[in-house]
C-alpha cells in the first residue's frame, strides 16, 4: 500500500515538474494587454511553444487552433471582426499545460503603423508647447499607443525638464498602452493628434503603433535586396553622374573634378537588413494594421539611390513582407522637407519682373554628395505618389518649420483628414492641387492641376498669384505674372520670356548678396512666395514644368548683356553660380 502511494506521489511530481519545466507558451511581444486588433481583416496571431504542443487561441467567441513545428513556433489567424470598445481577454491554451495564458482588456478598431525618423518618433513630452493641448484630449482609454521611441534606442532623449519626472520613460518598448494623462507623454505626438483625429470621426477604438528611430537615414529602415529590380536606381546614379560637375560648380561656383559614370551591381543592395529594420519592424511582420504613416527624409535617403526611389523600394518591400495588396496597405507620406518646414514669420518676396534667377535643381539630381544636394531633391518628394499606388502625402507647405516643428497637432491632424478622405472615404480637407499638365501656348504657359477640389484659389490676402517663375531655352528665370483659368488651370507668362518652356513654382532660386533672402537657408527663400491652393485652403505642391536642363551658354551670354542694366548685381550673382566671375 505505502508503495503504491509512493508511486502515486512520484506521478504526480514528476507530472508537476513537466509542467513546470516545458516552454512556456509565449505570443509575440506584439501582442499584450490593452492591444488594438484592426476591423474587418483576418489577425494572424503567433508565438512560441514547445514543438509538437498544440496550442488554442480563443478571442470574441472564436477558436483557433495550431501545433507548434520544430523550432517552436505557431501560428493562428483569427477571422474578420468588427469594431468593438469592450475590452475582452484574449486567450492562449496549450495541449500540455492546464493553466491558460490571458492578454487582458483587448479591443477590435483601427490600427496604423508609424515609421520613420525623429518626426515621427518624438513623443509629446519633448514639445513644450504640446504637453498641456494633449493631456486635455487625453481622457479616452479608447486611443492607444504601442511601443517607447526609438531614438538612440532608448528613447530618453525625448523626456526633458520636469516630464522626466513622470517617468512615463520608463515604459518597456514591447507594451500596449491605454492612453491617460501621464501616459501620452511618451506617445508619439504626430501620431496622437492622428489617432486623436481618426477616433473623433470614426468612433472606433484606435491603435498606434511607434517604431520610428531618431536621425535614421531610409537605408536603415530596407530588408537586404530590397533595391534589387528597380531600374530607377541606376537611372538615378546614371544621372547624378551627369550632373555632379554643375552641381559643384552652384556649391563651389567652380567645377572641381570630373564626374564619371559609377556601375552599381544592385542585384542584392542593400546586402544586409538594415538597423531599424532589424531591430523595429522586422519582429512585427504581419501584425494586422490598416495601413502605414510614414515621416523621414532630413537624414537623407542613406543610398545611392534617390530619396523618392529609395522610399519606394521601402514600400514595395513592406507590402511584400506584410503579403497584401497595394489598396489593402495604404501609406501616408509627411512631405519634406517637414523638418526644415515652409510656413513662417517672412514677408512674400516683392514681385521684380527683370531680376533673373537660376534654378538649382542640380541638387535634387545628386542626392548622396551632400547635405545641401538632399535638401533640393526634398522639393520633389511628393511626386512618389507617381511611382506608386495608394500612396498618399500630407501636404505641409504651409505647417511649421524647424528641425522639429512644434505644431505636431496641426501635423497630426492634416494626416487623419488625408486618411480619412483617401482611406475611409469621409468628407474631410485633403485636396493639395499637384501639376499635371504644361501646354505652351505662344510666350505663354498654361498649366494643369489635378486635385484643385471644387477649383483653385488665391490663398490669403494676396491681389494676385505669388511664387511663379518662367524661362525659355537659356533656364534664365523671371518672376511671372499667373492667372487662374476655370477651375484647374493657370496662365502663366513674364515680358522678359518671349518663348517660355519651363515654369518653377515655390522652388529654390538663386538669390543676389544683397537680397535679405540670400542670408537665408533654401527653405526662406521659398517661404511666403507660393499662394496657389484649392478650395480645401491648402497649398499646391511645388513643381517644375519640364526636366531640369543646365543653363548654357545662351544663359551666360543673356546675363552678361545684363551687366549695364539696372539687375547688375544680380545679373553678377548667377554668373558666379556658373563658375564666371
Amino acid at each position: 500500500m505505502v508503495n503504491k502511494h509512493r508511486s502515486l506521489s512520484l506521478i504526480v511530481i514528476f507530472g508537476l515538474f513537466a509542467i513546470c519545466t516545458r516552454a512556456e507558451i509565449k505570443p509575440a511581444a506584439i501582442f499584450g494587454d490593452h492591444m488594438v486588433l484592426q476591423r474587418d481583416k483576418p489577425v494572424p496571431v503567433w508565438g512560441t511553444a514547445d514543438p509538437g504542443e498544440e496550442v488554442t487561441v480563443e478571442f470574441a467567441g472564436q477558436t483557433k487552433a495550431s501545433t507548434a513545428d520544430k523550432d517552436g513556433n505557431w501560428k493562428v489567424v483569427l477571422d474578420p471582426m468588427e469594431a468593438s470598445s469592450e475590452g475582452r481577454d484574449l486567450v492562449l491554451k496549450s495541449s500540455l499545460d492546464p493553466r491558460p495564458s490571458t492578454l487582458h482588456d483587448v479591443v477590435v478598431g483601427e490600427v496604423w503603423l508609424g515609421s520613420g525618423q525623429s518626426n515621427m518618433d518624438s513623443v509629446i513630452a519633448f514639445y513644450g508647447t504640446m504637453v498641456e493641448p494633449a493631456r486635455k484630449l487625453a481622457t479616452n482609454p479608447q486611443l492607444r499607443f504601442f511601443g517607447r521611441p526609438g531614438w538612440n534606442g532608448d528613447g530618453k532623449g525625448y523626456f526633458t525638464g520636469n516630464y522626466r519626472k513622470s517617468h512615463a520613460d520608463q515604459i518597456p518598448d514591447n507594451t500596449w498602452v491605454a492612453i491617460d494623462r501621464e501616459s501620452v507623454l511618451s506617445c508619439s505626438a504626430l501620431l496622437f493628434f492622428f489617432a486623436h483625429r481618426l477616433h473623433a470621426e470614426l468612433g472606433v477604438p484606435i491603435g498606434v503603433m511607434n517604431r520610428g528611430i531618431g536621425a535614421s537615414k531610409a537605408q536603415a529602415w530596407l530588408p537586404a535586396g530590397s533595391l534589387a529590380g528597380d531600374p530607377a536606381c541606376q537611372a538615378d546614379v546614371d544621372r547624378n553622374a551627369e550632373l555632379l560637375t554643375y552641381s559643384q560648380r552652384f556649391q563651389n561656383g567652380k567645377a572641381s573634378g570630373k564626374s564619371r559614370r559609377l556601375v552599381v551591381d544592385w542585384s542584392n543592395e542593400p546586402k544586409r537588413d538594415g538597423k531599424g529594420y532589424t531591430e523595429r519592424i522586422k519582429p512585427i511582420v504581419g501584425f494586422a494594421v490598416r495601413g502605414l504613416c510614414w515621416d523621414q527624409g532630413e537624414a537623407g535617403p542613406g543610398t545611392r539611390a534617390s530619396p523618392i526611389t529609395t522610399l519606394a523600394c521601402l514600400i514595395r518591400s513592406w507590402r511584400g513582407l506584410w503579403g497584401v495588396e497595394t489598396a489593402e496597405w495604404p501609406v501616408l507620406v509627411v512631405q519634406k522637407p517637414q523638418g526644415y518646414g515652409w510656413s513662417g514669420t517672412f514677408s512674400p518676396q516683392p514681385f521684380e519682373a527683370s531680376r533673373p534667377h537660376l534654378d538649382r535643381g542640380p541638387y535634387e539630381n545628386a542626392p548622396w554628395y551632400s547635405w545641401n544636394a538632399y535638401k533640393g531633391d526634398a522639393w520633389s518628394y511628393y511626386q512618389i505618389v507617381d511611382r506608386l499606388e495608394h500612396v498618399h502625402v500630407v501636404n505641409s507647405m504651409d505647417l511649421g518649420h524647424s528641425t522639429h516643428p512644434e505644431d505636431k497637432d496641426a501635423y497630426g491632424y492634416r494626416m487623419a483628414d488625408l486618411a480619412l478622405a483617401r482611406v475611409y472615404g469621409h468628407q474631410a480637407a485633403h485636396h493639395s492641387p499637384r501639376l499635371m499638365e504644361a501646354t505652351t501656348k505662344g510666350d505663354r504657359i498654361r498649366l494643369r492641376f489635378t486635385d484643385v477640389g471644387e477649383g483653385l484659389q488665391i490663398l490669403g490676402d494676396a491681389d494676385r498669384l505669388r511664387g511663379f517663375r518662367i524661362a525659355g531655352a537659356d533656364r534664365v528665370f523671371f518672376d511671372a505674372e499667373a492667372t487662374i483659368i476655370g477651375a484647374d488651370q493657370v496662365d502663366v507668362h513674364s515680358a522678359m520670356v518671349s518663348d517660355p518652356e519651363v515654369v518653377l513654382y515655390a522652388r529654390p532660386l538663386t538669390e543676389p548678396p544683397e537680397s535679405k533672402q540670400a542670408k537665408r537657408t533654401m527653405r526662406q527663400v521659398a517661404d511666403g512666395i507660393g499662394n496657389l491652393g484649392s478650395s480645401d485652403g491648402l497649398q499646391a505642391f511645388p513643381f517644375r514644368s519640364a526636366p531640369w536642363a543646365p543653363p548654357g551658354d545662351a544663359a551666360i551670354t543673356r546675363l552678361q548683356a545684363m551687366l549695364d542694366g539696372d539687375e547688375a548685381e544680380a545679373a553678377k550673382y548667377c554668373l558666379r553660380q556658373l563658375g564666371i566671375e
